[in-house]
């Protein structure tokens, strides 16, 4: 795999990296068939959860949030040192914390709490440690008292920089899928575009550091 992969981004002249979230699992970051309170993390993050239940869903956004203490591995700093333009399902912002220039996430980010009724915004490791009557309040503005938001996109919202994830794959004669599963809709549409548009696709989906790193 690690000679096919040299020898491909050798002859691509716009290779493109598509990401999921086990890219991310060697950096210590759970992907989202992790179980929470007995459950599937995916039953909860959606926005009918989140209406109904902020500070339920909250608890879950401060385990989240300390997700961006950790660093990134062997796999984001190759797409670093390659330069390749970034795709990702992920969260973490661990590609940019690699030094990656061109990151397209597609679900967002953990980083901020943001309030839509000022535009108030806060880091969101604000909440990671929080005791559940902290949360109760760390979760409202502290400037008009409003309820935060997140940054990241939940199931019921529309996905992020769409179109120009598109644009990206349509430019690519090489997409790399990296630790993606290929189960959520619509980004698992992208490879299929990329093969269509007469891209070759190369699927690392496991061993992600191990593959890429002298790359």
């Amino acid at each position: 795999m690690r000679r096919e992969l040299f020898h491909a981004l050798q002859e691509s002249c716009h290779p493109v990296a598509f990401t999921g979230a086990g890219i991310s699992a060697p950096s210590g970051i759970p992907t989202f068939d992790m179980q929470w309170k007995g459950m599937p993390v995916r039953d909860f993050l959606s926005r009918e959860y989140f209406s109904s239940d902020p500070l339920g869903f909250f608890e879950l956004f401060s385990v989240m949030a300390a997700w961006r203490n950790q660093q990134p591995n062997a796999a984001h700093l190759a797409l670093a040192r390659l330069g390749l333009p970034v795709i990702t399902q992920n969260v973490d912002g661990l590609h940019q914390k690699a030094g990656s220039s061109k990151v397209i996430e597609l679900h967002g980010n953990a980083a901020m709490l943001r309030c839509r009724a000022c535009g108030h915004s806060e880091d969101s490791r604000l909440l990671v440690g929080a005791l559940p009557e902290e949360l109760d309040r760390l979760v409202y503005c502290r400037v008009c008292n409003s309820l935060f938001d997140i940054d990241v996109v939940l199931y019921g919202d529309p996905l992020r920089d769409w179109e120009q994830a598109i644009a990206e794959t349509m430019q690519a004669d090489l997409l790399l899928v990296i630790g993606s599963s290929l189960t959520t809709y619509p980004a698992n549409q992208l490879p299929e575009l990329a093969e269509h548009n007469g891209a070759r696709v190369i699927a690392i989906n496991k061993d992600c550091e191990r593959v890429l790193e002298d790359l």
